[in-house]
């Protein structure tokens, strides 16, 4: 009998309570051609709220709609025309002023003429014949984009849009670390929130962070989730990723991407993709960089997006460099040149022109050994080894 239960008006399945759409949730039935309808109602959470009475003097039927008033096991029924008591025990009255009780079409639905956030709840419709009867139930959830700032938080049951100070992070340079801190409005019902390195590409928050995340609950039932001071090294973040949050609305495709203030700064030192590090592990090279600072992640930009870094590479003093070919320099000393836009050191051949020369790698690297002096002789060497054991012995006997 009942073929349908949903929600008309907006685009998503929830009630945008900061819209000026109007919405209808809909009990959709079917009846046979000799069945006739004898009422529609509707409860919220098992409380009749809103009764359409099909009438033969009114084809159209009649609205009743509950006022609320009690009188010992009786309440007060107001209709388009008359008033009658009928003992139907403990009732509610949550959509007064919200549903329209005339509206000019399907009045067996309810039209919500105010949207607030009070009309979320679990509604049921029954369809009575003079048959049989039949129920559907339909979670309604009501969220809002924008807020009412003179509410106070243990007043709301909503979601709202973020202000820039609910989610901050702050840079600290010394130690290459972004401190990040985050807090949601009320919400309600009980949000899902995750946290940690966000996609821009996706969209999605790709790994989760163990930021400390804390739900908190006021007295209305409303959800707050929070916390402070998590900090989180810049080199973790993956690159074209940012620090954020999803927040979504458990049965509702409502979803809320909560991330800090655009800051280039910040930005640029995720993203930072400069020359890369001189750091060998084979290779006892010593590496000086100039006109180059470095990033978090260990890489070089130049000090000038035109001009190039410079980095120089030596055997460390008293080595000599050895090649895979076996050709060995005691003076060995190799310059290379880096653009920051193209991330690749090459060989420095010519200042004016620093991009021009071949590519470096580290399979290029000779390796740096120690030079023994040719003036130091293998027996001197033995002297002095059998001089300083001897020296050690006549300390140990005078201790």
């Amino acid at each position: 009998m009942i073929e349908e239960l949903t929600l008309r008006g907006g685009q998503d399945e929830y009630i945008d309570a900061s819209s000026n759409a109007n919405y209808v949730l809909a009990c959709d039935y079917r009846i046979g051609y000799d069945e006739n309808i004898l009422q529609v109602r509707w409860l919220r959470y098992g409380s009749p709220v809103y009764v359409w009475r099909a009438s033969s003097n009114n084809p159209s039927g009649r609205i009743e709609v509950l006022i609320g008033r009690e009188d010992a096991s009786e309440r007060v029924w107001g209709m388009t025309s008359i008033r009658f008591k009928v003992d139907i025990g403990t009732m509610s009255e949550p959509l007064l002023g919200l549903v329209d009780t005339y509206p000019t079409n399907d009045p067996h639905n309810l039209h919500f003429t105010r949207l607030e956030y009070s009309l979320a709840g679990n509604y049921t419709c029954e369809v009575v014949t003079q048959d049989s009867s039949e129920r559907a139930s339909y979670d309604l959830h009501v969220v809002a984009k924008k807020a009412t700032k003179s509410r106070a938080p243990d007043d709301v049951k909503y979601i709202t849009d973020y202000e820039d100070e609910e989610t901050e992070v702050h840079f600290e340079n010394a130690k290459c670390t972004l401190v990040w801190s985050f807090r949601t409005p009320a919400i309600f019902p009980r949000p899902n929130i995750t946290c940690g390195y966000f996609s821009l590409m996706s969209n999605e928050v790709e790994e989760r962070l163990p930021a400390g995340l804390t739900m908190h609950q006021f007295s209305n039932g409303s959800w707050q989730a929070s916390f402070e001071n998590t900090h989180v090294q810049v080199a973790d973040i993956p690159k074209d990723m940012r620090l954020g949050c999803t927040v979504k609305v458990p049965k509702t495709s409502y979803k809320e991407v909560v991330m800090p203030e655009d800051d280039f700064r910040v930005d640029s030192l995720i993203d930072s993709a400069g020359c890369p590090s001189l750091e060998f592990e084979d290779a006892e090279v010593l590496v000086s960089i100039s006109d180059a600072t470095t990033t978090c992640r260990g890489d070089y930009l130049s000090s000038t997006r035109d001009e190039p870094a410079i980095a120089r590479l030596r055997c460390p003093p008293g080595h000599e460099a050895v090649f895979r070919n076996g050709e060995t320099r005691r003076h060995w000393v190799q310059e290379l040149s880096c653009l920051t836009y193209e991330q690749t050191w090459r060989s420095l051949v010519n200042e004016d022109q620093p991009s021009l020369g071949e590519m470096f790698s580290a399979e290029d690297l000779p390796t740096c050994h120690l030079v023994v002096n040719a003036g130091y002789s293998v027996a001197s060497q033995i002297w002095t080894l059998a001089l300083t054991t001897a020296l050690a012995l006549a300390l140990a006997h005078n201790l």
